[in-house]
């Protein structure tokens, strides 16, 4: 009679667990397929953008076009400012390249040198970076 109890609860555990198992399954086999039409999407992306790049006429439509006024000006500014900060940039180096052998001048002890060159390399790439 225990046999004939114990059975049915069986099948019902094993009928949870499978049941669970499926719930499980079922929403990982979603989120693959979410991120196989993702992959798709963006494969479908390059294609078309690699048949754009390798169409003569598109590549001289893009080159033909000029920039709108405000793209203009933009594109400008950001010249300006590169060439701006080039020239600071340049200038700091020279500037620390002289305190350097200033520095290096002052100092003749070989010792006290390298470890202040270790602080100045330190502060230059400070500087820099």
């Amino acid at each position: 009679m225990f046999v004939l109890l114990e059975k049915p609860e069986m099948l019902l555990e094993f009928f949870r667990e499978l049941k669970e198992t499926t719930v499980a399954q079922s929403s990982e086999i979603h989120e693959l397929k979410t991120i196989m039409v993702e992959a798709f999407a963006w494969l479908e992306d390059a294609r078309s953008k690699l048949n754009l790049l390798n169409n003569p006429s598109y590549i001289q439509l893009t080159r033909s076009q000029a920039l709108d006024p405000i793209s203009s000006k933009y594109a400008e500014d950001i010249r300006r400012m590169r060439y701006y900060i080039e020239s600071q940039l340049h200038e700091i180096n020279n500037t620390l390249d002289s305190k350097w052998v200033r520095f290096q001048d002052s100092r003749k002890d070989g010792a006290k040198s390298v470890a202040t060159y270790s602080r100045w390399s330190g502060v230059l790439l400070l500087c820099l970076g």
